[in-house]
């Protein structure tokens, strides 16, 4: 994967309407004519904020924007089919700037994207921070991989898993790390409820067998924070089949004892 962006895009309540309207013409143009486009979403933030952002301003309507591109090519495409209209577009329905993160290879550490269309009937969307003990990232990437392996093999309904390392200068979108601690950013999205039942079944398993949730959290130095979007939160967008940065090749997912 070349590139990965997600995006905080603020409107006035007002124009929400016709970006909502805009924002699923944009996808169905991407949809046509961007293969490369591996990434391409909208959601809309709820009026009370998470542990990860703060609550959109009154009389504001807010919108996170996730993309990402196969190849620079790919990359490329999209920016010069973007100056046709969607980039005329959004910005005029914008209020004031957006707030940006990207990451670029090899920051885009691990992950899976499967073919899928995004609208309310899917269940789940949402993105984790991730901050990690001194020194042990090289460590926690290689178990991060082992997962995405997991889910690959083991999770058809898992239609985004993935996890990249953010960069040391923090971004608009998010404050920069801790001055020698490694975080990641970390996105997932389930089809529907029954697929985020059968992941988190493998990501607890108590069997015996390697499982992510009592791995991942030995590498905490402070507690997750996230933001989730449930049902009709989710406006649009488009995943395709991909695999993101390194995934462990050999994963054993038999069933639960």
């Amino acid at each position: 994967m070349y590139r990965v962006s997600i995006m905080r895009m603020t409107v006035l309540d007002e124009n929400a309407e016709e970006f909502e309207k805009a924002c699923a013409e944009q996808v169905s143009r991407v949809r046509e004519n961007e293969p490369g486009t591996a990434l391409y979403a909208f959601c809309k933030r709820g009026p009370d904020g998470s542990t990860i952002l703060g609550k959109p301003k009154n009389g504001r309507s807010e919108y996170i924007h996730i993309q990402a591109y196969v190849s620079e090519e790919a990359d490329k495409h999209h920016t010069d089919l973007e100056q046709e209209w969607w980039g005329p577009t959004f910005r005029r329905l914008l209020d004031g700037l957006w707030e940006s993160e990207r990451y670029y290879t090899p920051d885009i550490t691990t992950g899976i994207t499967r073919d899928w269309t995004w609208d309310a009937n899917q269940y789940r969307f949402a993105f984790h921070r991730f901050y990690i003990k001194e020194g042990m990232d090289e460590e926690f990437e290689g178990h991060a991989s082992h997962q995405i392996g997991v889910v690959t093999k083991g999770e058809p309904g898992t239609v985004l898993y993935t996890m990249c390392k953010r960069p040391a200068d923090g971004s608009t979108f998010l404050p920069q790390p801790t001055r020698g601690h490694a975080e990641y950013l970390h996105m997932m999205a389930y089809k529907d409820e029954e697929s985020q039942a059968h992941h988190r079944v493998l990501e607890h398993r108590d069997d015996g067998k390697w499982c992510w949730g009592p791995v991942f959290r030995t590498y905490l130095e402070a507690p997750l924070v996230n933001e989730s979007f449930m049902g009709a939160q989710v406006l649009c967008g488009l995943s395709r089949d991909s695999q993101w940065g390194a995934v462990w090749g050999d994963v054993d997912i038999a069933p639960l004892a």
